[in-house]
């Protein structure tokens, strides 16, 4: 355990270094630190460190202070944090969605928030079931925007100074960046197959209808045919503009042929993953009980909303995964922890956080 808590501590600063530098955020939660610095006005990179040092010598202060933190904190609770451990998840799973839905409509008092908050939970399970790790999306959001207008700022220049070929495509620095995004594609893919005890010779490359049984390919094949869609739309776009979203479009195309033409041409079919009986149903159940929460907000209140779907959520956890005898007792304990966290969250947000939320009927 200590090995990887350690590495999984030191990729913290590690990941901050690109960030303040190069304005390339080295990790998802480095992404989400460069979205917030950039709503503040602030442009991660070399212009962070000239123009507003003070901003990027807090970040380095604050990692020595908090390793230091964590040392000592880490030392005198460790017997305490422990127990942590001992709280069923099925009482967790309440407290982290509820408190999703306030942190999401916090952001920007904006109920659609918290719509694509619950949307984006159900995709990004079903990202995870097929292999994809949400944190690339993540790093995309980030980084979109300042890709786009860094490519537009250069295809004026290419189109005033008439180079563009130079510039972008055979400029040495270009050459290197494309190489290693090559090189960072291929490699992964190619280990992939030589893990699997398969060479790369084109004879022993033959079509196979096992690719079907695996639920990644759907997943591709759904996320390319979106990619072809989005593509032909953004022919429509004119002008430098839609230069980028045709990029974009085009690669996720294109990687989708070719991941889906190496699965078909690998003969193998993935093997089920072990689960638990009855996890996609409640995943499903979960994903359902937050949208009916989300439509009782308008009508009884954001509280009372939230309340509800708490409750629900702590009873199915109680007493149908687990099995426990739907009893008065057990009732009292699901309505008091559900109490509990609502007044909780409720001091946290509106008392002291000032929180506008939408009332209804109830709260």
């Amino acid at each position: 355990i200590l090995v990887p808590e350690s590495a999984n501590n030191a990729s913290v600063g590690g990941a901050l270094v690109p960030l303040l530098s190069l304005g390339i955020p080295g990790s998802a939660a480095a992404a989400v630190l460069a979205g917030g610095l950039m709503a503040q006005g602030l442009t991660p990179g070399p212009q962070l460190m000239e123009k507003n040092p003070e901003i990027a010598y807090a970040f380095i202060v604050s990692m020595i202070i908090a390793n230091i933190g964590m040392l000592l904190i880490g030392y005198l609770l460790v017997r305490v944090c422990t127990r942590i451990l001992d709280v069923p998840k099925l009482l967790i799973i309440p407290a982290v969605i509820s408190i999703s839905f306030l942190g999401a409509y916090a952001l920007r008092n904006s109920m659609f928030d918290v719509l694509l908050m619950i949307l984006s939970g159900g995709i990004a399970y079903l990202l995870l079931k097929a292999k994809i790790m949400p944190a690339g999306i993540a790093l995309g959001l980030v980084l979109g925007r300042i890709i786009e207008e860094n490519l537009i700022v250069t295809l004026y220049r290419t189109q005033a100074e008439n180079s563009l070929a130079d510039l972008l495509v055979f400029s040495p620095l270009a050459a290197v960046f494309m190489a290693a995004c090559i090189l960072a594609i291929v490699i992964p893919l190619w280990l992939n197959h030589r893990k699997q005890g398969k060479g790369i010779a084109l004879s022993s490359l033959r079509p196979s209808g096992a690719c079907l049984r695996r639920y990644d390919f759907w997943v591709v094949l759904a996320i390319s045919v979106g990619g072809a869609v989005l593509l032909r739309q953004s022919y429509a776009i004119e002008g430098i503009s839609g230069y980028f979203p045709q990029a974009v479009y085009t690669s996720i195309v294109g990687l989708g042929l070719f991941i889906m033409l190496m699965q078909i041409f690998s003969g193998t079919a993935r093997k089920p993953e072990t689960v638990r009986p009855g996890c996609y149903w409640s995943i499903c159940l979960y994903l359902g009980l937050m949208g009916v929460g989300y439509l009782l907000i308008e009508p009884l209140g954001f509280y009372a909303a939230t309340f509800l779907c708490i409750v629900a959520m702590t009873a199915y956890g109680t007493f149908w995964l687990s099995g426990r005898k739907a009893d008065l007792r057990g009732i009292g304990s699901v309505l008091a922890y559900s109490l509990l966290l609502i007044a909780v969250e409720y001091g946290c947000f509106s008392l002291i956080m000032e929180v506008q939320t939408p009332t209804g009927l109830l709260f």
